[in-house]
């Protein structure tokens, strides 16, 4: 075996180099890949929070339209949870309600597709990490056919060349 030359000492290590920073680069996309699946969930529940507090104020809203039918009904002389002033309050409570189902469905909807991001994002670092490992991986091996041109009494071609070429056994 032959002694390292300062060339192949340097091919060596400036393949190494190589291949640490394609790991530490896949490491990093990774992390900023973490990072964004971690503001798309904090976001759908900052959302769904929003939507939850809509409906909260669309039956803040159905007390106050109610108490005022209520009121105006007594004010007139009559029961205000009967005649025209239930009525009034039947239709705000349908109208609101409707409201409400619509409000639930969007704050489920908005968790479920923050979730479905988060998931992609964290996939995506994943793939990125993996993507890196085989780039580094691709490096170590073509320093290493790179290297073993470098040695003393090498071919250019490397090892391939020394493995010699297919002879056929049968005759035709």
């Amino acid at each position: 075996m032959a002694a390292i030359t300062p060339m192949m000492a340097l091919q060596i290590a400036g393949t190494v180099f190589s291949a640490v920073q394609s790991m530490k680069q896949g490491a990093a996309q990774k992390s900023q890949y973490q990072i964004k699946a971690a503001q798309a969930k904090a976001k759908a529940e900052r959302d769904s929070a929003n939507a939850l507090i809509e409906g909260n104020n669309v039956l803040n809203k159905l007390k106050e339209t109610n108490a005022q039918a209520v009121a105006t009904g007594f004010a007139g002389g009559v029961s205000g949870f009967s005649g025209s002033s239930a009525l009034i309050q039947q239709i705000n409570e349908t109208y609101a309600g409707r409201d409400l189902r619509q409000l639930d469905l969007s704050a489920r909807e908005r968790l479920t597709f923050g979730q479905i991001q988060s998931e992609m994002f964290l996939e995506a670092g994943d793939m990125a990490e993996d993507s890196a490992t085989f780039d580094a991986l691709t490096s170590l091996t073509t320093g290493a056919i790179s290297t073993m041109t470098l040695m003393p009494g090498s071919t250019t071609s490397g090892p391939v060349a020394k493995a010699g070429s297919y002879s056929p056994h049968l005759k035709t």
